[in-house]
């Protein structure tokens, strides 16, 4: 499917993003201009999770937010890790498909044939603790018409120095640091507006 000009910016721009990872892997899901793009990022650390028999080809990416489910990236050989606990849904939307994906394949499916628990999906060449870039687009789509709710949904894994985690963001969420600068900047803001009409009433007077 030929990918919009929005998409296939945000396409290339998720594309080009490389460098060091973050513990714990993060997957992005937004709205960019006409299209949802899903981006992922992190690293995980295998340890305490078990990988079931079975390899999968999968499409580039999708979202199934009733049951939990989101991937992104360039679709391959892909095992499922068991071992996971997290929310069994973050929306009311069925399967949908990216209309492309790149980089290395992640996701997570909360209710799954494959185990009671959440599995964990990565590519089979994946190496524990690597870094990890992949992106998908869905095109001529929007969080609404995916069926995604906004918030954050966390599967965690593991623990001590194995402990782990996979998040799944959905729209805009601020990070906690963002809100303390948010409410700071709230804060000033109000002072200022105190301040002037207190010196507009002394001036009155």
């Amino acid at each position: 499917m030929k990918l919009s000009k929005s998409a296939a910016a945000a396409f290339l721009a998720l594309s080009a993003i490389s460098g060091g990872a973050d513990a714990a892997i993060v997957i992005n899901i937004s709205d960019v201009g006409s299209d949802v793009v899903a981006s992922t990022s992190g690293s995980a650390d295998l340890t305490d999770l078990t990988a079931i028999d079975t390899a999968l080809l999968f499409a580039p990416g999708e979202v199934t937010p009733s049951k939990g489910g989101a991937t992104a990236g360039d679709p391959g050989q892909t095992l499922f890790y068991r071992g996971a606990d997290g929310p069994k849904s973050f929306g009311t939307g069925a399967k949908t498909e990216a209309s492309v994906g790149n980089g290395d394949f992640v996701g997570v499916f909360a209710v799954n044939p494959f185990a009671l628990s959440p599995v964990i999906l990565l590519s089979q060449k994946y190496v524990s603790g690597t870094p990890l870039t992949g992106s998908s687009v869905f095109e001529n789509q929007s969080l609404i018409s995916l069926g995604l709710n906004v918030g954050e949904y966390t599967y965690t894994w593991g623990a001590g120095e194995h402990a782990d985690s996979l998040t799944i963001k959905v729209g805009d969420v601020p990070e906690p640091a963002t809100w303390a600068m948010m409410l700071a900047g709230f804060a000033g803001l109000g002072f200022a507006c105190y301040r002037r009409a207190r010196q507009s009433a002394v001036t009155i007077a």
